[in-house]
């Protein structure tokens, strides 16, 4: 999948717990790495293992710490042009900022040549988009996941920060089904208002996004979690195309056709994700108390059973 960028290919209201995080917001918060000269030099005390995966900008490889014996993640960044170093410096300044157990931890920044290196925590697993394709999974357990991952956007929210490329590739999910959140490249903190910077990946692009209209920031995520939850459940994306081009006229002037993939106890969530107008689409708070993502196990096989009838 491609990735955009204030349009270049690269793979209305915040709530009082928002408000009350952004008075936080000051410098003695907001650990920032200043130059590129502040970084350390080298990667010689790290064993690369393999590689992980492959973006539009960087490469991440597993690696081994040779003294302290533990395995890392390192996203590589070649060639540290004035703006690959801005978005490493807004990287870093995230994740340090953010502290939760389904949020992938920075752990050191490095710098070798024309490469920075930004060392991560190891999440364990594989993408939720291989978990998914890779076995059926029943309507309780997908509850479970996504409530995860919803509860962590939450976190984030509540925090002032924005994600804005929430994708199946970029959540971990590891043997005990337990979610990370990765890659927050594009991720911003905000007071609530208006943002403009076009980026993110095709297939998740709210339609205010897709039309480079100012948006929320909390809103356009909340599409993004509406387009994975409709994976999750269905195993095909709702807005379909021959190319990103026609995927992207779909989301801004077309809309979803059809929710008749989706299991009837998860329209309603699906509907207030997917809303075409942000001011109707759910919050993270408010799409939590979504009765089937509250629902208990016996109500829940009850319910896998009634549909597959």
């Amino acid at each position: 999948m491609l990735r955009y960028y204030n349009g270049r290919v690269r793979s209305k209201s915040s709530t009082p717990i928002l408000q009350a995080s952004i008075k936080k917001i000051g410098q003695n918060y907001l650990p920032v790495v200043q130059s590129r000269d502040e970084f350390s030099f080298g990667l010689e005390d790290y064993e690369i293992i393999r590689v992980l995966g492959k973006g539009s900008y960087a490469v991440v490889r597993l690696a081994k710490h040779k003294t302290q014996n533990i395995k890392v993640a390192i996203k590589t960044y070649d060639k540290a042009t004035p703006q690959v170093l801005r978005n490493v410096r807004n990287e870093v300044k995230v994740l340090k900022y953010l502290d939760h157990p389904n949020i992938v931890k920075v752990l050191d920044v490095r710098q070798e040549s024309q490469a920075v290196h930004i060392i991560l925590e190891y999440a364990l697993g594989s993408s939720l988009e291989s978990f998914i394709k890779s076995r059926a999974i029943d309507l309780n357990e997908i509850s479970k996941i996504f409530k995860q991952i919803l509860s962590t956007v939450n976190y984030c929210h509540n925090m002032g920060v924005v994600h804005r490329d929430l994708k199946l590739t970029n959540i971990i999910i590891d043997p005990a089904k337990r979610i990370k959140i990765i890659d927050f490249g594009f991720s911003t903190i905000t007071n609530g208002g208006l943002l403009k910077m076009f980026c993110g990946t095709p297939e998740y692009m709210a339609p205010e996004l897709v039309s480079q209209k100012p948006y929320l920031g909390h809103k356009t995520d909340m599409w993004s979690l509406g387009v994975i939850l409709y994976y999750m459940l269905t195993k095909t994306y709702p807005f379909v195309g021959r190319n990103e081009r026609e995927i992207l006229r779909k989301i801004a002037l077309v809309g979803m056709q059809s929710l008749m993939k989706v299991p009837n106890e998860a329209v309603g969530l699906i509907k207030k994700l997917l809303a075409i107008d942000p001011n109707n689409r759910s919050f993270a708070h408010e799409a939590l108390n979504d009765p089937w993502l509250n629902m208990s196990k016996y109500q829940a096989v009850f319910y896998e059973k009634s549909y597959e009838r």
